[in-house]
C-alpha cells in the first residue's frame, strides 16, 4: 500500500501525472466558457473540414488554449452508409501535446478514449458525413462541448463578483445564478401529483390533483371526494387527504378554509412534513361530498 500526500515543503510536485491528478479536480474537463459562447464549438460548412475556433480548455488537469481557428480535414467516407465521427480535444501525455483532432467513427458513434496511461479526450462536437463523400453539412454537426464548472462560492450583497453567465453563487442562504448581465434568484420549477388518501379520492377520473411550485410559490389543486364512511370531525388530529413531495413542502404549518359541498366549511392544513389534512368541518361530511379548492402559499426564503 502507498499512500501519498503533495504538495508540502518535503513533498513536491516531482511528475507530469501528480500534477494532472491534482488540477484535474479543481479544473474539471470542459471547455473555458458558456454553451452561449462559440469557444471551441465546431463548425460544419459544407466543405471538407471542420473548422474549430479559438477557445481555452483544460483535458485532464491540463490547460489547451488556441488562438486562431483550426481546419481540421474530414476523411472520405468509404464505408458505404452514414458515418458518424467526433470532434475531440486529445491529450497525448507521452507526446506533450494537447490537440483538436478529428475521431472516425461509423454507424454509431465510437467511445472516447479516457485512459489515463495513454490518451485522454474530450467532446467538442459530432457529425455525420454521408456515404462517398468527405464534406459535412452545418446542420449535421452538433455542439457537443463539456464545460470546466465555476465553483460554488458564498458572496455578500455589497461585494459580488461579475455575473458570468452559467455561475453561481450563495448568498443569505439564496442562490444566484449570472445570466451575463446580473445576478438573479435561481427560480426552482415543479410539478408532481398529490399521493391522496384512501378515504378522499378524486372526484372522477380526469380530475386533477396536483402541487406546481415556480420560484417559491407554490399550488395545490384539490378535486376530491369523502368516501367509505362520513367524516364527523371529532378526530382532533383530522382527516388525512394526501401527502405532496418535499420540494414543496413549506417549513411550518400553513391553514386554509375550505368549501365542501353542499354548504359545509372546514380547514384545510398543510405541514412541514407534506401532509394535508382536513379538520373542523362546521357539520358532518357525508360520503360522496366534494371538497374542490386551489391552496397557494409562498416557501420560505432559502428553501
Amino acid at each position: 500500500m502507498t499512500e501519498r500526500s503533495y504538495p508540502f515543503g518535503s513533498s513536491k510536485i516531482n511528475t507530469e501525472d501528480e500534477f494532472s491528478r491534482m488540477m484535474m479536480w479543481a479544473a474539471p474537463d470542459g471547455v473555458c466558457g458558456t454553451p452561449a459562447d462559440t469557444a471551441l464549438r465546431p463548425v460544419a460548412n459544407g466543405s471538407g473540414v471542420v473548422i474549430v475556433p479559438p477557445g481555452e480548455a483544460f483535458v485532464r488537469g491540463q490547460k489547451y488554449l488556441l488562438d486562431e481557428a483550426k481546419q481540421l480535414p474530414i476523411p472520405n467516407n468509404t464505408t458505404g452508409a452514414l458515418r458518424r465521427d467526433w470532434i475531440v480535444l486529445r491529450n497525448d501525455p507521452s507526446n506533450d501535446r494537447i490537440t483538436a483532432e478529428y475521431k472516425l467513427g461509423g454507424a454509431t458513434l465510437p467511445p472516447l478514449t479516457r485512459d489515463w496511461s495513454s490518451v485522454w479526450e474530450v467532446p467538442l462536437g459530432y457529425g455525420a458525413v454521408e456515404a462517398g463523400t468527405s464534406v459535412m453539412q452545418p446542420s449535421a454537426m452538433t455542439d457537443a462541448r463539456w464545460f470546466t464548472g465555476w465553483t460554488l462560492a458564498p458572496s455578500v450583497p455589497a461585494s459580488r463578483p461579475d455575473p458570468s453567465k452559467g455561475r453561481a453563487l450563495i448568498e443569505e442562504g439564496v442562490l444566484l445564478l449570472g445570466d451575463g448581465a446580473s445576478w438573479k434568484p435561481a427560480t426552482i420549477e415543479g410539478e408532481a401529483p398529490v399521493a391522496l388518501a384512501t378515504k378522499w379520492p378524486k372526484v372522477e377520473s380526469s380530475a386533477v390533483n396536483q402541487v406546481t411550485r415556480s420560484g417559491r410559490h407554490v399550488e395545490i389543486t384539490l378535486n376530491v371526494k369523502r368516501a367509505t364512511d362520513p367524516y364527523y370531525g371529532t378526530d382532533p388530529l383530522g382527516s388525512p387527504l394526501g401527502t405532496i413531495p418535499a420540494l414543496y413542502r413549506p417549513g411550518s404549518t400553513r391553514w386554509f378554509a375550505v368549501h365542501i359541498t353542499p354548504n359545509n366549511y372546514a380547514r384545510v392544513q398543510v405541514r412541514s412534513d407534506g401532509g394535508i389534512w382536513v379538520d373542523n368541518p362546521t357539520s358532518k361530511v357525508d360520503v360522496d361530498r366534494v371538497l374542490r379548492c386551489t391552496l397557494t402559499y409562498l416557501l420560505e426564503v432559502g428553501r
